[in-house]
């Protein structure tokens, strides 16, 4: 979601501290508590961070095989992600990968519910449109 290791890493370190911190009986669904936490450290990261104002592509993937392993899989959803923005991916991943309802997603992000749906309905019509978000810079476009 944030188009580079290392923030991702900050981001998980962080929400593991925020976890040994709680009280983890007051948690209902641990799972759920988890991906709401990372998903709204990934949105504070991504409009409030030292590289706010820069979104980051996500690196390029080399699709030159059909997806055989995890790694390829991954490789497609690092592609998929390339043509959505952050506060998209986040609200695709949330829908999509966890099954979260539109109120639920508005919740964990602080958007309003029609926000949310309307900004599932644009990453699908983004998805659709196949096109990359950014141009390659020259030296990293393949020929």
């Amino acid at each position: 979601m944030l188009g580079d290791p290392s923030d991702a890493e900050a981001v998980v370190q962080e929400a593991w501290l925020r976890w040994q911190a709680l009280d983890a009986r007051i948690v209902r669904d641990p799972s759920r508590w988890l991906v709401s936490s990372v998903s709204r450290l990934c949105h504070d990261r991504l409009r409030d961070g030292p590289d706010a104002s820069r979104i980051k592509a996500a690196p390029e993937p080399n699709l030159t095989a059909p997806p055989l392993d995890l790694a390829s899989v991954s490789l497609g959803f690092m592609l998929v992600f390339e043509r959505l923005g952050p506060i998209e991916r986040s609200v695709y991943v949330l829908h999509q990968v966890f099954d979260y309802a539109p109120g639920k997603i508005a919740q964990v992000l602080k958007l309003s519910e029609p926000q949310v749906r309307e900004t599932f309905q644009r990453a699908v019509e983004h998805l659709a449109a196949n096109r990359a978000r950014f141009a390659a810079p020259g030296d990293r476009a393949q020929s």
